[in-house]
C-alpha cells in the first residue's frame, strides 16, 4: 500500500469553500419611492416588508414600546407597523395634499 502524502493536496480543503468577495451593501442609494412588492396569497394582494429603517429613539420609549408589544403578544416590528399605518390613515389629507403639491397620483 502506498504511503499517503499531503504535500500537494490538503484534505481539509474538501470541506471548505473558497473565499468569494461579498458584495458591499454598506451604501444603498436612496431610490425615493419604489413600487410596492406584492405577494398574492389566497387572491389577496399582500405587501412584503422589504424596507429597512434605522431609528434613534429614547431608551425609555423603546422599553415602554417593547413592554406593550410583549403584552399584546406581537413583535416590536409588527406593532410598530400597525402604529405607523394607523397614523398614516389619520393623516390621509396630508398625503393627498402632498400628492397634489408634488404631482404624484
Amino acid at each position: 500500500m502506498a504511503k499517503k502524502t499531503f504535500k500537494d493536496i490538503n484534505p481539509a480543503m474538501a470541506f471548505m469553500s473558497s473565499a468569494h468577495p461579498e458584495k458591499d451593501t454598506s451604501y444603498t442609494p436612496n431610490t425615493h419611492y419604489t413600487e410596492n412588492t406584492l405577494n398574492t396569497k389566497k387572491g389577496i394582494a399582500q405587501e412584503h416588508k422589504t424596507k429597512r429603517v434605522n431609528l434613534v429613539i429614547q431608551p425609555s420609549v423603546f422599553e415602554d414600546f417593547t413592554k406593550i408589544a410583549h403584552m399584546k403578544r406581537r413583535s416590536f416590528n409588527d406593532l410598530f407597523n400597525k402604529v405607523i399605518k394607523e397614523y398614516i390613515a389619520r393623516e390621509e389629507n396630508t398625503i393627498l395634499e402632498y400628492n397634489k403639491t408634488f404631482g404624484e397620483e
